[in-house]
């Protein structure tokens, strides 16, 4: 079993192809601060499904597809909301009941282009601190190759996430304990790091820089929701466009689209 953590982003759209090392990968994606955090608090208050954008141009066209009055809105740029937008970025915005079976689109600076950066790759779930033991349990099923991806800060490292890829990487260990593991460098690092902060998770967001200047902004209680390990039983996983709490179950990801799903494929989906 290969065990990989990426400490910062991929720059490029990665495809499925067996060329890449992914089609038979595990993919999670981290931002603790703040937007896969958002997202797995949204998927545990209802929401039915997210589309992670990478721009602002994908949001008007997904609007444009979807329709203004069937989506919400969420997202931040320079960590603060978007004018004409429903919702921030603020964990805190969503546990309210409104998300209760909406569309929520959702563009943020680094955990949006990260999962939009991946929409080809088969197997790629949402995670956090907030439901590493959820995320953990997923990724410690895969047969070959686990890859945790770190969000990052513009697209450069950034600690927090770091610091969760390495305490996500050590609870697939500890579920793995018979297996021959082949840890990468970066894995490595993330571990070395998690034995740090890993029993004072919310002492890393106060002295990383992203946390740090979310304080500043007036935002420190997002620290303390984005902080909560295990805090939710939830796993969003991303089907190309979309996702939902449905495990992947198809060869290609963009058999699956919003369009098809308005149409009511993701309830099929939901039931098999």
């Amino acid at each position: 079993m290969k065990l990989d953590l990426l400490l910062t982003p991929p720059r490029q759209p990665l495809p499925s192809g067996e060329e890449d090392g992914l089609r038979d990968a595990r993919v999670a994606v981290i931002d603790v601060l703040r937007s896969t955090t958002s997202m797995c608090h949204a998927m545990a208050a209802g929401c039915r499904r997210i589309m992670a954008a990478g721009d602002l141009g994908e949001v008007t066209e997904l609007v444009e597809s979807l329709g203004r009055s069937r989506v919400l809105l969420g997202g931040e740029r320079e960590s603060r909301p978007i004018p004409g937008f429903d919702l921030g970025n603020s964990p805190r915005e969503f546990t309210s009941p409104r998300l209760k079976g909406t569309n929520l689109i959702m563009l943020t600076g680094n955990g949006t282009p990260a999962l939009a950066a991946l929409r080809h790759v088969r197997s790629v779930a949402v995670a956090s601190l907030v439901n590493l033991g959820a995320a953990a349990r997923w990724l410690a099923g895969a047969e070959r190759h686990v890859l945790v991806v770190c969000s990052g800060q513009a697209g450069r490292f950034c600690l927090e996430d770091a610091v969760c890829g390495g305490m996500l990487i050590a609870r697939v260990l500890e579920l793995l304990p018979e297996q021959d593991v082949e840890l990468n460098d970066a894995a490595r690092v993330g571990l070395v790091l998690a034995e740090r902060w890993g029993g004072d998770p919310r002492d890393c967001l106060d002295q990383s820089a992203h946390g740090q200047r979310l304080k500043a902004m007036g935002l420190g209680e997002d620290l303390d929701a984005c902080a909560s390990v295990d805090a939710l039983d939830v796993l969003p996983f991303q089907w190309g466009e979309e996702i939902t709490l449905t495990p992947p179950q198809v060869e290609d990801p963009e058999e699956l689209s919003p369009v098809d799903a308005t149409s009511g494929g993701q309830e099929e989906s939901r039931e098999r």
